[in-house]
């Protein structure tokens, strides 16, 4: 399936399901406490162009990172090789 005609159905179904869990949780007085209805209130103060946004990032961020692991696991090298690796050079960069 292409993934140019998924990206908008994703989109829209992401948006009402965590609008639909928001709406549950962020009135619960149990959840008032929780890091989580902090940030469903959050959530639920968004208009919609800023969760389309926000969720839009959410899917580049995961098919970026599936993209990824899929590409080092067909290179045949263990992850565990590449992760020290990573580490090593993010170390240098860093200072």
């Amino acid at each position: 399936m292409n993934s140019i005609l998924i990206e908008p159905l994703l989109r829209r179904t992401t948006i009402d399901a965590i609008d639909r869990v928001a709406a549950r949780i962020a009135d619960a007085e149990v959840a008032k406490a929780a890091s989580v209805a902090r940030l469903l209130r959050a959530w639920n103060d968004l208009d919609r162009h800023e969760k389309e946004h926000v969720v839009a990032t959410m899917i580049a961020i995961g098919s970026a990172a599936v993209t990824a692991i899929v590409a080092l696991k067909k290179r045949g090298k263990p992850l565990k090789k590449l992760r020290k690796r990573a580490r090593k050079a993010a170390k240098r960069i860093a200072g």
